[in-house]
């Protein structure tokens, strides 16, 4: 009973705030480039107006089909105000993943650390500064779902699951087939055998594989290209990134870019390691910006490197005291995709350490409660009351509400 009730409260305090969110949210502007937020409003637009062509005339976001169609079949079916419906649609499927990150971490932790876990995600500056309510917040509720499915030994959902990720985000997709793929081995390389988690993890991985192939190599071969272009240039290390603008602090806090590549004189090892090479939040994460930030923006790195060090820790922990489980796999997968995106400059700049973290804290958020639990006990202090203060405190700072005190 006390899984449901904090289910349904975590579920209906998320939808309050990613529906605030949404619906503060301007779906048509005068910027001269079109968000995707934008194209995909002018989709769902066609289709209430009739004048829809099919998916193939939207290459970019005809793939996200899940964000417009939805929508349309829910205002049909309905009649309620389209513009709200396609607004809050995102929200009630993203507000799933705090209620599968409880789910998850109640498999090994107390309901008021698995509660903790899934509200450090949602005090995070990944969840507040970070844009969940369109098609990336729709793929991470399916993908919340079905790893949770997968780990309770319900495998038919979670294949039902993987295949609406791959119709909702591509770059969803692409993370899944490396954290089910790396997983997969992983566990066929320690159990030297079969086992219950072999086969639920080899019917989901093809299931997502085969439903990838179809969708972004048949149909949406066009996204699908880019996506193996983005993959080639990682691997290869041939990235333009190597030739990218460089962010130099402006004395009022925010970045400037300079249009001239840093890669000139410096041999490919030097860009490789270069930290202007990479991701801007990299950069500030360690030290580049420091002597620009005010003293709130300092607590709130300060505060971020807390979260993420009690998060590994949690994790170095959970290794140590369960061994190598099926979930203790995939979050180590999990952590080496942040660990990736942090490291290799072509996937740092163009997808992003802010969606990889956000999209791996649905495995590794149960880490950090872990992490706090172990620092309350060296410290001989209360686990709950640290824990909650540090994600009360963190998102007062990255929801800028501290700042107005």
């Amino acid at each position: 009973m006390i899984d449901l009730i904090v289910s349904i409260i975590l579920y209906l305090y998320t939808l309050c705030l990613t529906g605030v969110k949404a619906w503060k949210t301007k779906l048509v502007t005068d910027r001269a480039i079109e968000g995707d937020r934008e194209r995909e409003y002018h989709v769902f637009e066609d289709m209430l107006a009739g004048k829809w062509k099919g998916i193939k005339k939207h290459e970019g976001v005809g793939s996200s089909v899940t964000i417009w169609l939805f929508p349309y079949l829910i205002h049909r079916l309905t009649r309620l105000n389209p513009e709200l419906v396609f607004k809050l649609f995102p929200c009630f499927i993203y507000s799933a993943v705090p209620v599968s990150i409880y789910l998850i971490a109640r498999q090994f932790l107390n309901p008021a650390y698995s509660a903790l876990a899934s509200f450090y995600v949602l005090s995070t500056f990944f969840f507040v500064g970070y844009n969940i309510t369109g098609r990336l917040g729709v793929a991470l509720g399916f993908m919340s779902g079905s790893i949770l499915a997968l780990l309770t030994g319900h495998t038919l959902i979670a294949s039902v699951l993987v295949i609406l990720v791959v119709v909702s985000h591509y770059g969803t997709t692409y993370y899944m087939l490396y954290v089910l793929g790396a997983s997969w081995i992983a566990l066929l390389i320690l159990t030297l055998g079969v086992s219950p988690d072999i086969i639920s993890i080899s019917i989901v991985l093809a299931v997502l594989a085969v439903s990838w192939f179809v969708w972004y190599r048949l149909i949406f071969h066009h996204v699908g290209d880019v996506c193996n272009s983005f993959l080639k240039s990682s691997v290869l290390f041939t990235s333009e990134t190597l030739n990218a603008p460089v962010y130099t602090p402006a004395p009022d806090g925010s970045l400037n870019v300079q249009p001239k590549g840093i890669v000139d004189g410096k041999s490919k090892l030097q860009a490789m390691t270069s930290l202007e090479n990479r991701d801007p939040l990299v950069q500030v994460a360690f030290g580049r910006t420091w002597q620009y930030l005010d003293v709130h923006q300092k607590v709130e790195l300060f505060l971020s490197w807390l979260t993420v060090v009690l998060m590994t820790s949690g994790l170095i922990l959970s290794i140590l005291w369960m061994g190598l489980t099926f979930y203790i796999i995939l979050a180590i997968v999990a952590f080496s995709a942040i660990v990736i995106s942090v490291a290799i400059p072509h996937v740092s700049v163009y997808y992003g350490v802010a969606q990889t973290y956000l999209t791996s804290l649905i495995l590794l958020a149960p880490c950090f409660a872990t992490g706090v639990d172990a620092l309350s006990n060296l410290w001989e202090v209360n686990g709950y009351v640290l824990g909650f203060g540090i994600v009360v405190l963190y998102g007062l700072c990255v929801s800028k509400i501290l700042r107005g005190l």
